[in-house]
Formats: C-alpha cells, structure tokens, sequence
C-alpha cells in the first residue's frame, strides 16, 4: 500500500518514476499498429489500481507537442517528443488518475518516458489553453472514464483566465 501511495504522489510531478520502478518492455516497432501494441506491453507492466491501464498510441505527435507546451515541459522533454517516430501513452484508472506518455522510435527498443501527470492536477499546470484530446494524443478520449474530469479542468482554466 505504501509502494502505491508513494507512486500516486510522485507521478504528478513530471518526474522519471515509471523508468525508475518498472522495466518498460522491449518493442520491435515498424509502424502505427507496432506501437500501439506496444504501449499494450507497457499498460500490463505498470502497476493496476481500481480497473486495468489503457495504452494508446498515435504517429501524430502535434497533439502532445501542444499538451507538453501548455503545461510548460521541460525543453527536453518536448525535444524527446519532438524527435520521436510514434507517441504513446498509458492511462493508470484511480481516484487519481495518471497518464504516463512515451516516445517510441522505429526499432527494436524500449520507449522513452516524456512525462507523467495527475489528472487532477491539469488545471493547475496549464499556462495555455489547449484541447482534452491533445491529453489523450489527438485521440477520442471519450473512450476513457477520465475524459470528463479532463475536459471539466480545462474548463476550469478557461473560466479562470
């Protein structure tokens, strides 16, 4: 319970913490369908809360590019976004949740953690308004539970500004 505690508190932060606790799996990615199975790979080594992780996937790194810059990331990390082939994400279900996004180069080889966030701290992060799809790749978030609380915080921000 403590492991779970710590890694809720932590992901919010932008930090490395996925690639720190979990060995991301090796991918061979030759196109679109590769990385979104993938990021299949990669939902089922992190770690599960109320329901399973989604993985998503998208070779349209735009989306990201204006969510990574809206919530002010770091130039290296947008450089990490920037240079990939594919973009992925992960969608951890809790009271909280967390989406951890990955670049994924054409290869064989493990993806690279751009950054992760707590949901329910988007409203606080943005600096710029920007789309709920751009937080889930450019992708139909509707699919997803958390898709409301993240159209609500932009909301929210929009109203505040």
């Amino acid at each position: 319970m403590l492991r779970a505690i710590i890694f809720t508190v932590a992901m919010g932060l932008g930090s490395s913490l996925m690639a720190d606790e979990v060995k991301l799996p090796t991918c061979k990615i030759n196109n679109l369908v590769d990385a979104k199975k993938c990021m299949t790979k990669v939902a089922y080594k992190l770690p599960e809360y109320e329901e399973p992780n989604d993985g998503m996937a998208s070779n349209d790194k735009l989306p990201v590019m204006r969510m990574l810059k809206a919530i002010e990331a770091s130039p290296k990390d947008l450089k990490i976004a920037e240079e990939a082939d594919f973009v992925g994400a992960v969608l951890l279900h809790g009271d909280e949740h967390q989406i951890v996004y990955f670049a994924m180069k054409k290869g064989t080889l493990r993806p690279v953690e751009i950054y992760d966030l707590n949901t329910v701290d988007i409203e606080s992060m943005l600096v710029e308004k920007v789309s709920a799809d751009d937080f889930f790749l450019g992708l139909d978030g509707r699919d997803y539970d958390v898709y409301e609380d993240v159209a609500y915080a932009l909301k929210e921000f929009e109203n505040r500004n």
